[in-house]
């Protein structure tokens, strides 16, 4: 069990049965300059690999959640989980301690390091699962989805998550070049 603020990481020895695909639901799409003003947080955009191919906004997290889209390119493989180069998703994980949930069989790698400072976590390799929790604190079965690697960080208030089918290496630069 790792925990970041806004997110845990629990390793299981059986995981679900993996849920049929399904469109992913970022929310609404915006801009980035509206996007600021629906959010109790100032976005974070990667300046590698710059601005995103969309911008999204949900109220399903307390203060917020963006998401920024990029289609697969050079250096930003396309993901089977969410058939795009990179998915970066922001919540204040202050006001949403638990929201995010990842359940990880023995055969994923975790690994919890530090980037500029700050705590992360990285999750490659075998399947996992990426989910939502409710209110309540149970996990919201139809959010339940198969994911792919994934970096979990904190950049003070924020959860900041990156999820793709690049590697460790190439996670790290995104998440430093963080604005």
């Amino acid at each position: 069990f790792f925990g970041l603020q806004g997110a845990t990481v629990e390793r299981r020895e059986t995981l679900p049965a993996p849920p049929p695909p399904r469109p992913l639901d970022l929310g609404t799409r915006t801009t980035l300059d509206e996007a600021g003003g629906q959010l109790a947080f100032e976005p974070l955009v990667p300046a590698d690999p710059g601005d995103p191919d969309g911008v999204y906004v949900s109220t399903r997290a307390t203060g917020g959640e963006l998401s920024l889209t990029y289609r697969p390119r050079a250096g930003l493989p396309r993901a089977e989980s969410t058939r795009l180069g990179l998915l970066v998703t922001e919540i204040r994980g202050d006001l949403a301690p638990r929201l995010y949930g990842k359940l990880a069989g023995p055969a994923a790698r975790i690994e919890p390091l530090r980037i500029d400072g700050e705590r992360a976590v990285w999750i490659e390799g075998a399947e996992h699962f990426f989910f939502y929790r409710g209110p309540d604190g149970n996990f919201v079965e139809d959010e339940l989805r198969v994911a792919q690697n994934v970096l979990l960080l904190e950049r003070g208030r924020l959860l900041v998550r990156l999820e793709g089918a690049f590697g460790f290496d190439r996670a790290v630069q995104i998440a430093e070049s963080l604005r």
